[in-house]
């Protein structure tokens, strides 16, 4: 049995919420009621103006046309319905026939999808107002549910699971699974209060099919009066591509193939997302044993979803970092992640290769042609239709297998130190019309191909391509093999291996160059910024080999200079962000921080009297499960590690660019973070600002900025002038930071959203988002700026709800009345 999903609740709000709070957007998605208990916990709840009834249970027409009497079912004139103890959703207190409903039709049900839109699978919706739950108090009508009958289950299915009908069997598969996990919330209602008598009709809660096919409630109803009905979003299925970068393409059996995969996401409610890899063989089965595939940026949940939706016998598929963080309010718009990462599009694989995923290969593995594949996943269990592939080739080729490698015209050469081979790779058979292909040439275990391990010809329809090697020192059966490498495919082939050796010696005929000519040297070296890049520099020089000249009777005759212009260009990266310090911890959902454990807080609060301000009245808006699914306590917290500087340890960490949010935050609490900026050492960080927008669901907002603190003690650099011959500065890499209060207000007055509910779904939805902007300078290669969406969200209650005596002093700023800070921002 798959484990049922979690379902939010959602509703508009209603006037009490709206008179008690002025303008509550912010917690428009949870279902709560102003007062009594709530009904059909596990539905969604939407609110409605008063309608009148339509004198009958009604059947399904076409829009436009009114509804008509049904045949069966409920019939006659009911004003009132009863709901049944038949459906696993109702709690126990509401089963029996004492709480009452009224039955209305919401005609103008609106289906809103990715820049479209598309008409409603023939049906208006059937609309329950609670009016009474089972103790018989009187409830507001302003808390309806919107149903369907079970005839309606499939073309709601068709209409909104991503898939536009193109999916095959995945779509058929994913389907099947939807329609399950829909009718476990099932409801039955009756014309008469007897339990489960009278005339019955089952329903469906459409909210929780939408949001099981990845969708949203807008928050939006069209409409008016008797004609006002809700307006969702559908979103498309997961897509999903993986690449092989050229460097790597051709791979060796006990080696590294580094890879990436980049998935993009509509789907809404779900901060990360699922991918299955496996590796083929040329057979067509798996060969790679899943031990051997290894993910960046993995996180791990209790929730699994299977490469077959639906399926526990498949793969269990790998939760990863990424998702759609936009609230339910936003129309969808595709997401994109690689490897882990969130990008603004398709990235092709152009990320450093310390990013990226890798296949560890098994050292028996057998030439040929493997395939990477590449399965992703949403939340909800939408798989890609297909895999995405890429291959890759393994092997050593042979002449004719369609490209041929030479060293000095033959398989082997061997040659005094300080003279170069020449190697020449022929292409035998080109790839197919309309193809473009390249020729790399690979030095197997050094790099002696001018100083570097590979060499590769221009992209195009090259029949040849040669290079040179070379070694100062002794070296004996270098070997090195060439690839013919289909850009358009992807695919690669292998040529003949060919070995070279270097003597101290004399070439044949006497003479003799040790001693003779002067060492390898370096020079015109120069450093140049790469305006556009966001500052990435280039560092330029010449590799000077000088070489013995012979005559034609083998005599030395002086030396030569063979010069190679070099580049090393080092692009500047910030990532690997961290949050080193955070006031008030409040816990995360499902376990916040509270004074007691949450059973006493529950059970405290459950009795306060809600004509008074009370702790209960505060719970219920933002989201209180009360049903004792809430934990926490006093030793609730986010510390996720401790990190090191200058060899004093024991600074916490409380989240990282790994997860989004990074971190959850008390409205009005302080929180610091620190970034990894990597980059050229010729051109360091110098200052900058921080700018922090706190945005509520709403879009109400504030806007401020803190100073970005350049934090010199963890500058790790070797300087920028070359450290060996033919060896470029390494990179370098020194962390920024910074460090900021929340506001309590944002624009137009509006309070700062925030929940408590135990779904971090729903509490993303609900609360206000931090977004930051890291804007700095450097020494040479000009300005640097990087966005950061949703590195905080507000959760639990506020700071100014927890208030202590004592004022707080974190690095040189005092925050009167605040909980205790933690740790430095560095």
């Amino acid at each position: 049995m798959v484990r049922k999903l979690e379902h939010g609740k959602h509703r508009k709000p209603n006037k009490v919420i709206n008179f008690a709070k002025r303008k509550p957007v912010y917690i428009s998605f949870l279902a709560v009621f102003a007062s009594g208990i709530g009904f059909l916990t596990a539905l969604h709840s939407f609110a409605n103006t008063p309608l009148q009834s339509d004198g009958g249970m009604s059947s399904y027409a076409q829009p436009g046309q009114p509804p008509t009497s049904p045949t069966g079912g409920v019939s006659g004139t009911p004003a009132t319905l009863y709901p049944q103890s038949s459906s696993t959703d109702l709690p126990t207190s509401d089963t029996g026939g004492f709480s009452t409903a009224d039955y209305y039709i919401d005609q103008k049900v609106t289906l809103d999808g990715p820049g479209q839109k598309l008409s409603s699978p023939n049906a208006w919706l059937l609309h329950f107002d609670i009016t009474a739950n089972s103790a018989g108090t009187t409830l507001q009508g302003d808390n309806g549910y919107e149903q369907i009958t079970a005839a309606l289950i499939d073309p709601w299915i068709d209409a909104v699971d991503g898939y536009g009908g193109s999916g095959g069997t995945t779509e058929s598969q994913f389907d099947a699974f939807l329609r399950g996990e829909v009718e476990q919330q099932k409801a039955v209602w009756a014309k008469s209060n007897l339990f489960n008598g009278g005339n019955t009709i089952t329903t469906y809660d459409l909210p929780t099919l939408i949001q099981d096919a990845g969708g949203a409630f807008s928050g939006r109803y069209a409409g008016v009066g008797t004609t006002e009905g809700p307006t969702f979003y559908w979103t498309d299925a997961p897509q999903a591509q993986v690449h092989i970068p050229p460097q790597t393409i051709s791979g060796k059996a006990g080696g590294k193939i580094y890879f990436s995969d980049e998935v993009a996401l509509e789907t809404y409610h779900a901060i990360y997302h699922y991918e299955y890899v496996e590796v083929d063989g040329p057979n067509g089965t798996p060969i790679v044993p899943e031990s051997a595939i290894h993910l960046q940026n993995t996180v791990t949940s209790s929730h699994t979803v299977y490469q077959t939706p639906g399926d526990p016998t498949s793969p269990a598929m790998i939760e990863v970092n990424g998702g759609n963080p936009d609230p339910g309010s936003v129309a969808p718009r595709w997401h994109y992640w690689t490897d882990g990462t969130g990008e603004t599009t398709w990235t092709d694989a152009n990320v450093p290769q310390s990013q990226q995923d890798y296949i560890q290969l098994p050292s028996d593995l057998a030439p040929g042609i493997y395939t990477v594949k590449l399965w992703a996943s949403d939340y909800y269990n939408r798989v890609t239709a297909s895999p995405a592939t890429a291959t890759f080739t393994v092997g050593s080729g042979s002449p004719g297998s369609g490209i041929t490698l030479a060293v000095n015209g033959g398989n082997t050469a061997t040659e005094p130190t300080g003279t170069t081979v020449n190697l020449n790779a022929t292409v035998n058979q080109q790839p197919p019309a309309g193809h473009q292909w390249d020729i790399m040439i690979e030095d197997n275990s050094g790099s002696t191909i001018n100083g570097q391990k590979v060499a590769t010809s221009a992209i195009g329809t090259p029949t040849s391509y040669s290079t040179t090697a070379d070694s100062q020192t002794a070296l004996s059966n270098e070997t090195y093999t060439a690839y013919l490498v289909d850009e358009t495919t992807g695919q690669s082939i292998a040529s003949n291996s060919v070995t070279a050796s270097w003597t101290n010696g004399s070439p044949p005929g006497g003479g003799g160059s040790g001693g003779l000519c002067p060492a390898p040297y370096d020079n015109a070296e120069r450093w140049q910024a790469n305006p556009g890049t966001n500052g990435g520099e280039t560092f330029y020089w010449t590799y000077n080999v000088p070489y013995p000249r012979y005559n034609a009777k083998g005599q030395f005759v002086g030396c030569g200079d063979q010069q190679t212009p070099m580049q090393q260009y080092y692009p500047a990266m910030v990532n690997s962000g961290q949050i080193t310090g955070l006031s008030d911890d409040p816990g995360v959902p499902g376990d916040l921080w509270l004074p007691e454990s949450a059973s006493e807080w529950n059970q405290q609060n459950s009795y306060a009297n809600s004509q008074y301000f009370s702790w209960y009245y505060v719970d219920e808006q933002h989201g209180w499960d009360f049903d004792g699914s809430e934990n926490g306590g006093l030793n609730a917290s986010q510390v996720s590690g401790t990190y090191t500087i200058n060899g004093v340890g024991g600074y916490h960490t409380y989240g990282s660019s790994a997860q989004s949010p990074w971190v959850w935050v008390r409205p009005g609490a302080g929180l610091g973070f620190r970034m990894l900026w990597t980059g050229s050492p010729h051109s360091l960080p110098t200052s900058g600002t921080a700018t922090f927008s706190l945005v509520n669901p709403d879009g109400s907002s504030n806007t401020w900025t803190e100073p970005l603190i350049v934090n010199e003690d963890t500058l790790n650099t070797e300087g920028p002038q070359m450290v060996g011959l033919n060896q470029s500065a390494p990179f370098a890499d020194e962390y920024i930071s910074a460090w900021t209060q929340l506001p309590k207000d944002l624009s137009g007055n509006d309070p700062v959203a925030w929940s408590l509910s135990s779904n971090p779904s729903v509490a993303l939805a609900n609360g206000a988002h931090l977004n930051v902007s890291i804007a700095f300078g450097t020494q040479n290669a000009g300005n640097i700026s990087v966005d950061v969406p949703t590195m905080a969200a507000t959760f639990s209650y506020p700071i100014w709800y927890m208030n202590q005596i004592h004022s707080v002093t974190v690095d040189g700023q005092t925050y009167v009345g605040t909980g205790s800070a933690s740790d430095s921002q560095q």
